[in-house]
């Protein structure tokens, strides 16, 4: 079967219901038991979908899974910084936060932040 096109919008708890975020306004999705937390730089909303399943169904094009629980969106990438084995990085927003990368995932990171091969980094 042909890959599905991207979800344009994942679905988040409110008070009086559920409701939609747009992808763009994502910043980092992060696996809470069953469920994943969603950030859109001002604050973290649940989701009933799973991290694999909120993998599946963001586009590769702009978010990469970056830890066993953590998935960012690149564009909203605006530090990445070296600690220990792994890295860290800041997602930009009203509320700035940050997210682990595990060492796997480091050479990845960095070749998509257009940053491989580079000393300082």
């Amino acid at each position: 079967s042909p890959p599905r096109a991207p979800a344009p919008r994942l679905p988040v708890e409110g008070l009086d219901g559920m409701y939609f975020i747009e992808t763009a306004n994502v910043r980092s999705v992060r696996a809470d038991a069953h469920y994943t937390r969603v950030h859109d730089g001002t604050r973290e909303r649940m989701c009933p979908w799973s991290i694999s399943e909120a993998e599946a169904q963001l586009d590769p094009s702009l978010f990469l899974r970056v830890h066993r629980s953590h998935i960012v969106a690149i564009p909203h990438v605006a530090l990445v910084r070296k600690e220990g084995d792994g890295a860290v990085l800041e997602l930009d927003g009203p509320s700035p936060h940050r997210v682990p990368v595990s060492r796997a995932k480091i050479a990845e990171v960095k070749a998509r932040l257009g940053l491989a091969n580079r000393r300082h980094a």
